[in-house]
C-alpha cells in the first residue's frame, strides 16, 4: 500500500506511457506508420530508404512503391517491438460497458465476457461469437470488470467491485469480497501469478487471492518501481478517474479514457505500456517502449478507431486462442449508440 502522489507503481506506469504518447511525431501520426517504417531505429533518428523517399518528396508517399529492401527494414515477426493489425470485429449489445477474455470454465477455451449493468454475458468460443453460453447476474451494477487468474493452471475468475465470480462445483458463483470494493485493476507477474489492485484515498493496494478450497484474500506482495518492473510484471491494467489522472499532469486526451496498462506481448520479459488517446479527431491505441528510461518512445500507433473507445484489454482472442492482442470496445453507429468489439492481433 502506498500513495499515488509518490512515484509508485500507478504513477510510474502513467509517467512512462502517457507523456511519450502525447509527443508522438506528427508525420508518424499523419501517415499512420510506426517510427521504424521510416527510420532505422524504433525511436527515430537516421532515416532508412523509405524515410529518405518521404523527405525528398515533400513528406508524401504519393507514387511510392514498397520494395523487398524497404520491407526488410521492418521488424521481423515475433521479434522486436510489437505491432498489431485489425483481425476482426463483432457487434455487441448496446448496453455493453466492459469486456474481457478469460478461460472461466477451465477447458482451455478463452471466452468473451461482456458486462452490461448487473449482467455478465459469457459468449461461446466460436468464429462468430454469436451465442451467449451463460449469464451471471450481479446484485448491483458494476463499473469495471477484469479477468483474473489467481492460481496458475486453474480456471480464471472475474473481478468486479466487491465481488469475485469463479467456478464452484461447476457453477459460476459471485462471492462478495469487501476488500475489493474499490477495485482498480489486476497485475500479472512474470511467474504467472496475479494480484488484484484496489485504489482508495490516494492509495494503491495489492491483494493476493486464492480460490483453492475456501476463498482466501490477504495483502499481496510489495510492488516494485517502474525502473525495476521489466522481468517482474508481464501484464497490468489500472483504472483511475479522469480527475486523478489530470492532477498527475496527464493531458485530457489521455486521462479521459481512465486507464493505462503494461504488457509483455512476446513473453520475452520486455515490458511495454499502453494508453488510449481521445481527441476530437478520433481515438488511438498507443504502445510505448518503457525499457529505456532515457529514451522512451511509442512503437505502435493504431489507426483511428471507428468510434469512441469505451474499454480496452489485452489477452487471447476468443475466436482463436493462438492469437493474442488488444480487444477494444468502441461506440459506433449514429451518435455512438452501438457497441463494436475490435480485435487487434499481435503481428
Amino acid at each position: 500500500m502506498f500513495r499515488l502522489i509518490k512515484a509508485g507503481f500507478l504513477l510510474g506506469f502513467i509517467s512512462v506511457v502517457a507523456f511519450p504518447a502525447y509527443a508522438w511525431p506528427k508525420y508518424a501520426e499523419k501517415e499512420q506508420k510506426d517510427c521504424i517504417y521510416c527510420h532505422v531505429s524504433k525511436s527515430g533518428g537516421k532515416r532508412n530508404a523509405t524515410g529518405t523517399y518521404y523527405r525528398n518528396h515533400d513528406h508524401s508517399f504519393t507514387d511510392f512503391a514498397e520494395t523487398s529492401a524497404v520491407t526488410s527494414a521492418q521488424p521481423a515477426k515475433k521479434t522486436g517491438p510489437p505491432t498489431f493489425k485489425e483481425a476482426w470485429s463483432v457487434e455487441l449489445p448496446a448496453a455493453t460497458t466492459r469486456v474481457t477474455v478469460a478461460d472461466v470454465f477451465g477447458d482451455k477455451k478463452p471466452r468473451l465476457l461482456a458486462l452490461a449493468g448487473k449482467s455478465i454475458s459469457i459468449y461461446k468460443s466460436s468464429p462468430t461469437l454469436a451465442d451467449v453460453e451463460k449469464t451471471v447476474e450481479l446484485s448491483e451494477s458494476a463499473k469495471c470488470m477484469f479477468a483474473f487468474r489467481p492460481d496458475v493452471g486453474k480456471p480464471s475468475a472475474l473481478l468486479v467491485p466487491g465481488y469475485v465470480v469463479y467456478l464452484v462445483s461447476g457453477v459460476l458463483t459471485a462471492k462478495a469480497v469487501p476488500e475489493l470494493k474499490d477495485l482498480a485493476g489486476v497485475v500479472r507477474f512474470a511467474d504467472g501469478t496475479e494480484q488484484a489492485l484496489t485504489f482508495k484515498d490516494g492509495k494503491l493496494s495489492a491483494w493476493s487471492v486464492s480460490l483453492d478450497g475456501d476463498m482466501k484474500i490477504k495483502p499481496g506482495r510489495e510492488m516494485v518501481m517502474p525502473d525495476q518492473a521489466v522481468g517482474v510484471y508481464s501484464n497490468a491494467t489500472i483504472r483511475a478517474d479522469k480527475d486523478s489522472l489530470v492532477q498527475l499532469g496527464l493531458p485530457d486526451e489521455i486521462a479521459q479514457f481512465g486507464a493505462v496498462g503494461g504488457i509483455d506481448p512476446r513473453g520475452d520479459k520486455k515490458l511495454y505500456g499502453w494508453v488510449v488517446r481521445q481527441t476530437d479527431d478520433g481515438d488511438n491505441i498507443i504502445v510505448v517502449d518503457v525499457s529505456n528510461a532515457s529514451n522512451m518512445m511509442p512503437v505502435w500507433l493504431s489507426p483511428r478507431l471507428t468510434g469512441k473507445a469505451i474499454d480496452l484489454g489485452y489477452g487471447p482472442s476468443p475466436k482463436d486462442s493462438k492469437a493474442t492482442g488488444f480487444a477494444a470496445l468502441v461506440a459506433t453507429g449514429d451518435k455512438g449508440a452501438k457497441r463494436t468489439l475490435v480485435f487487434y492481433a499481435l503481428d
